[in-house]
């Protein structure tokens, strides 16, 4: 099965104000998870082993549900989920790994196991517009701090 791998560095530290407390933890994703043009209504995830996870998106006026389960868990440095769309019996293994570096946060994505005869640049198209959309999050979140 195919996979990918990609690398995102955002400005911030995974602190409590930055990449891992307020954006990689179930609470904020309804705000960044997914492209900008697709809204997610629904994002709920049980932040433990086994924890169950279900996104509702709505791409183009359509409903998308995504299942997952979390399979490892090491706050703020990482998380790894399988992925599951509704219809589909074929489950992905999403790896979200989180290390500082000099510059703020170093995200290391990898999406392994896709559905056969899937593109991996489709996916790697939907996890840039996501990251896109994170970025936007967290420095709306700093300017939103540096108010109060």
């Amino acid at each position: 099965m195919a996979g990918m791998r990609y690398g995102w560095s955002v400005p911030f530290k995974p602190t409590s104000t930055g990449c891992s407390a307020r954006s990689l933890i179930p609470v904020s994703w309804c705000t960044w998870w997914g492209p900008m043009d697709v809204r997610t209504s629904v994002a709920q995830i049980e932040l433990r082993v086994g924890g169950e996870c279900r996104w509702v998106m709505h791409p183009s006026g359509q409903v998308a549900v995504l299942h997952g389960r979390i399979v490892d868990l090491d706050p703020p440095r990482l998380l790894v989920m399988t992925n599951r769309w509704d219809g589909q019996d074929e489950e992905s293994l999403v790896t979200l790994r989180l290390t500082s570096v000099a510059v703020g946060t170093r995200l290391e994505l990898i999406h392994q196991r896709l559905p056969t005869g899937a593109d991996p640049a489709q996916f790697r198209q939907g996890w840039e517009a996501a990251l896109a959309s994170l970025t936007r999050y967290l420095r709306k979140e700093r300017t939103d701090d540096a108010d109060r």
